[in-house]
């Protein structure tokens, strides 16, 4: 995907999620992942985005700053 495509994207999901009720929010991008993973066709690629996804509370300290409550889901 180029940036245009990728904005374009961007602007359709944001245009989507706000069609669907907020409490449903988590089962639509839940939805779409498992689409997406699926039109992929590499299970092994699957498992590690899965992987590499779990591992949020390394990303939410890195871009807080390390700061403490941040990472861990605390506000």
């Amino acid at each position: 995907m180029n940036a245009r495509e990728l904005d374009q994207a961007y602007v359709l999901l944001s245009q989507t999620i706000t069609r669907v009720a907020p409490e449903r929010h988590e089962l639509f991008l839940a939805r779409l992942v498992l689409l997406l993973l699926a039109s992929h066709g590499d299970a092994e690629a699957a498992a590690r985005a899965i992987r590499d996804a779990g591992e949020i509370s390394a990303v939410a300290a890195t871009v807080a700053g390390a700061q403490p409550g941040l990472s861990d889901g605390a506000a």
